[in-house]
């Protein structure tokens, strides 16, 4: 997605909970993401989103507004995500 809409506006953030930052190292080097990878070992974002179950995606318009929160990873799930994503990046 983050390809696939950068020059469009979209930003990724994923924010990783781990406590040693050394996780997220591995898992950059495996498998090199575009976006960025922010540490939060002690949870600050995650109470501050209310966060419920891992992976989870929040989709904040350009106003900073929370529109979209959605739990979990299913391939089913994949193109309502992306139409939430087009919706707000043609606003």
């Amino acid at each position: 997605m983050h390809e696939r809409y950068k020059d469009k506006g979209l930003s990724i953030i994923a924010v990783s909970v781990d406590k040693k930052r050394g996780l997220i190292k591995q898992f950059t080097q495996k498998t090199e993401p575009t976006f960025i990878i922010a540490h939060d070992p002690t949870g600050k974002v995650a109470k501050a989103y209310g966060l419920r179950g891992m992976p989870s995606t929040y989709l904040i318009d350009r106003n900073g507004q929370l529109v979209v929160t959605h739990m979990g990873f299913r391939t089913k799930d994949k193109d309502k995500l992306e139409a939430a994503i087009q919706s707000l990046l043609e606003k």
